[in-house]
């Protein structure tokens, strides 16, 4: 009765890890979202919409992360998704014209109303000391589109 019962527990906890764990890489699917867990220790990189001038983009240096805040373009508002965004930019090789259509149309919601400056966050431990860099990517506006820097870049 009792190894009956031990073996159903048992084929459970496997099926249950399976169908969380084994089918996703090895990370427990919830985790998978949040950088924390699935990329700890690693480099991240996330992506945000400034409201700025062109010719403040290109020359944007901004110190410290607190200083985006007055700048950032909130996207919820706009639908879009930050996590979209951030992707979009991450998994961008060029600056060629397709990636830059699908880069307004996402964000075309917002560039009705604003031109904005496209800037990618990188952040890392270097020297076991958090380090960010903030760099200006592209100016966007329905018209035009300046490019300042490729989206792969090194920290």
């Amino acid at each position: 009765m009792y190894l009956q019962k031990t073996k159903k527990i048992f084929i459970s906890v496997f099926v249950i890890y399976a169908i969380l764990v084994a089918s996703h890489e090895g990370e427990f699917w919830p985790f998978s979202i949040y950088q924390m867990f699935s990329e700890g220790g690693k480099d991240w990189s996330k992506s945000l919409l400034l409201d700025l001038p062109e010719e403040e983009c290109s020359i944007a240096a901004f110190e410290s992360l607190e200083e985006l805040s007055e700048y950032a373009i909130a996207l919820i508002p706009h639908s879009v998704s930050q996590s979209d965004l951030s992707n979009y930019v991450k998994r961008a090789r060029y600056w060629d014209d397709p990636t830059i259509s699908g880069l307004q149309s996402l964000i075309s919601n917002v560039i009705d109303e604003n031109s904005v400056c496209l800037v990618n966050i990188r952040t890392g431990l270097r020297d076991n000391i958090m380090v960010s860099e903030i760099r200006p990517l592209l100016w966007v506006s329905k018209e035009m589109v300046v490019q300042y820097q490729e989206p792969r870049w090194q920290l």
